[in-house]
């Protein structure tokens, strides 16, 4: 029997989203990509039920969520600020998302694996840096995740290195077949080693833009960016229609 999709979104609409389809199978790695101001962070908070869409449905984990926060066992999420709780050390805050307690050598090997070797587990989350915190959260992810796991701009913020480590750190451990990923970004670099599948989000709707799996990654790139700017300018107005727009609006003024 054919196992169903960990995320299935039909006929969404909300503010700049409209009609957006598409699913997420149960080992399935899917990112999402756009612009500013495309939409990402509208589409994110319905797929979580953060924000009540104006129509369609939203399931996550074989459960609807549409128009109510998705609390499930087995989803793991991250944002782009991390939400850790100040006051609780490393440890306590990871242990929010383990079905038990964690051991200090489990915590350090964790934190290791994203670059923090120097950060102790009784540490307080207020005494870390920015970039730090966004690494215990990602950790928080990967322990709840066991089934789907969610990432908001996984690596912004962080410099080089460190982004470099949590990208080696999240193929690893999301390429093991065992749950899928919805990773929402900019960064088409990041979607392409972390995702079997590459949606843009542009004038509200979602197109599927994949390269070849066959191809390198320096192809692969080159393929990506010459379907977003294909859609892309499908999208925009032809230059006449832009001038007459803004000539008509100075004149409205």
């Amino acid at each position: 029997m054919e196992c169903p999709p960990v995320i299935d979104v039909g006929h969404l609409r909300k503010l700049s989203l409209r009609d957006v389809n598409f699913t997420v199978g149960p080992t399935e790695r899917v990112a999402v990509i756009g612009e500013s101001g495309a939409g990402k962070s509208v589409l994110l908070g319905c797929v979580l039920g953060l924000q009540r869409a104006e129509a369609g449905t939203v399931t996550l984990l074989e459960t609807s969520v549409t128009g109510r926060p998705a609390t499930l066992a087995g989803l793991g999420v991250a944002f782009q600020q991390p939400g850790l709780i100040d006051a609780w050390s490393v440890t306590k805050n990871l242990e929010l998302a383990s079905p038990g307690p964690l051991q200090d050598e489990e915590v350090r090997s964790l934190l290791a694996e994203l670059g923090l070797d120097d950060v102790s587990p009784v540490a307080l989350s207020a005494t870390l840096s920015e970039g730090q915190q966004k690494r215990v959260a990602l950790a928080r992810a990967l322990l709840r995740g066991n089934r789907l796991v969610v990432l908001d701009e996984p690596t912004s913020g962080l410099d080089p290195a460190n982004a470099e480590k949590v990208t080696e750190l999240l193929r690893s451990r999301l390429g093991d077949g065992r749950r899928a990923l919805l990773l929402v970004t900019h960064d088409y670099q990041l979607a392409l080693r972390l995702a079997d599948r590459i949606l843009l989000l542009s004038d509200g709707q979602l197109s599927d833009v994949s390269p070849p799996r066959s191809i390198d990654f320096d192809a692969a790139a080159g393929h990506l960016r010459r379907m977003v700017g294909a859609i892309q300018a499908r999208e925009a107005p032809p230059a006449v229609e832009r001038r007459a727009a803004r000539s008509g609006r100075r004149s409205a003024a």
